[in-house]
This record gives C-alpha cells, structure tokens and sequence, in this order.
C-alpha cells in the first residue's frame, strides 16, 4: 500500500522538474565620451517556449592608474520572463575616467537560484583621442 503512494509522489515531483533555460548573453563595454563608459547587456532565449523568470546581475569594477574601484552592481533589474526567441536589451550608463573595466555576468533562475551564467569580461576603454582642428 506504501509503495503504490510512494512511487505516485515520485513521479509527480519528477514532473514537477524542469531542465534549465538555455540563453545566451553578450556583454559590451564602450567609452562613449572621455568620462563616460557605457555598458550593453544582449540575452537570447534560444529555446522555442518562455524561460523561467531569470534574473541578471553586472558587476562592475574600474582601474584608474593602477587602483582599482570597489566592484559594484551596475546592471541588477526585476528577474524577467524571455518568450520564444526574444531578445532583450539593457544598456548603463556609468560615468568614470577608467582606463579598464572589469565586469562579471551572472544570470540565475529566480525561482531557486540555479546558476545559469557566470562569466567575468575585462576591457580597456582607453580615453578618446582629443580631436585635430
């Protein structure tokens, strides 16, 4: 009798078990003008059904000299639903004088953490060439 029940609520809960969104994401660090650096977020859904609810997080950290900043949140928004193929586009504006930006993406599922993205990006953003006249 315990068996049949046991069995039962082990295949409800593997229905219940879903395999991870499968996303990708390009992150682009830009100097724009000489004190201010932006940075783009792209995320694809690559599948053919809605994600879960994911939720991005960009950690900035710039070097000015040979002093780097505290890391910082830059881009942190309300955990979001990808539809089919959708692509989604988030864009931050930061104001420095840095020479190099060190950013790290981390893309997680809302509803249990599940990490689904972990990559760190460095790039130097020299300063603009002053114009000729």
């Amino acid at each position: 009798m315990r068996i049949p029940a046991i069995a039962g609520l082990l295949l409800a809960m593997m229905g219940c078990a879903h395999s991870p969104p499968k996303i990708s994401a390009a992150l682009d660090i830009n100097r724009r003008s000489p004190d201010v650096v932006l940075i783009s977020l792209r995320i694809t859904n690559l599948e053919d059904s809605a994600t879960t609810p994911i939720s991005p997080e960009v950690t900035v950290q710039t070097r000015t000299g040979a002093a780097w900043d505290k890391p910082a949140s830059q881009i942190h928004p309300v955990a979001f639903v990808l539809n089919k193929h959708e692509l989604r586009s988030i864009v931050k504006v930061v104001h420095t004088n840095a020479d190099v930006v060190r950013a790290t993406l981390t893309i997680k599922e809302q509803e249990n953490g599940h990490v689904l993205m972990n990559q760190r990006f460095e790039r130097a953003v020299p300063p603009a060439a002053a114009s000729s006249q």
